[in-house]
């Protein structure tokens, strides 16, 4: 699983109720690439096109989404941690 680094847009399975064997979304990939290297695990952050969600802190609306290979408007979501 080597190759990436932070900041590629990666598409990522997630669980979903509605579709048997999950959904593929967008992710950002925030780990270091050593990371990577040393454990094989990726380390993302959830990317939605839901921009008008209730904003928590860390949330960052990304500008320019053509350059990131999106089709709509989109926003990394802030991982809540305890």
């Amino acid at each position: 699983m080597t190759g990436y680094k932070p900041g590629d847009v990666i598409l990522a399975a997630y669980p979903s109720e509605e579709r048997a064997g999950g959904r593929r979304c967008p992710a950002l990939v925030v780990n270091p690439a050593q990371y990577n290297d040393a454990t094989g695990e990726l380390v993302v952050a959830q990317i939605t096109s839901r921009i008008t969600a209730t904003p928590r802190p860390g949330d960052y609306q990304i500008r320019d989404r053509k350059d990131a290979n999106l089709p709509r408007a989109a926003m990394v979501r802030s991982i809540g941690w305890p």
